[in-house]
């Protein structure tokens, strides 16, 4: 509280410190929630882009295969594929 406000108000002063406090916080909860939001709006968006490469990686599992049964590519071809792009992406 302050000081000044206390000895020319009283408990006015008082009531107005309180008030200011008051809205600070309301603030600062905002802003909290705010992150809050944010980080969920991410964690959707990160769980939504990681069931895409899940399908993606279906379909170019299933073209793969198809590629192998109907002859065009054989299954070392299809391996040798399959290593060289995951070293290529780190996975090793």
């Amino acid at each position: 509280m302050g000081w000044g406000k206390m000895l020319l108000f009283g408990n006015v002063g008082q009531q107005m410190d309180i008030e200011e406090i008051r809205e600070y916080l309301s603030t600062a909860i905002k802003e909290i929630n705010k992150g809050d939001k944010t980080d969920d709006d991410q964690n959707r968006e990160i769980a939504k882009l990681k069931r895409k490469n899940q399908e993606l990686q279906l379909y170019v599992l299933s073209l793969g295969r198809l590629l192998a049964q109907k002859g065009i590519l054989t299954e070392p071809e299809l391996s040798a594929m399959v290593a060289a792009i995951e070293q290529a992406s780190g996975k090793e």
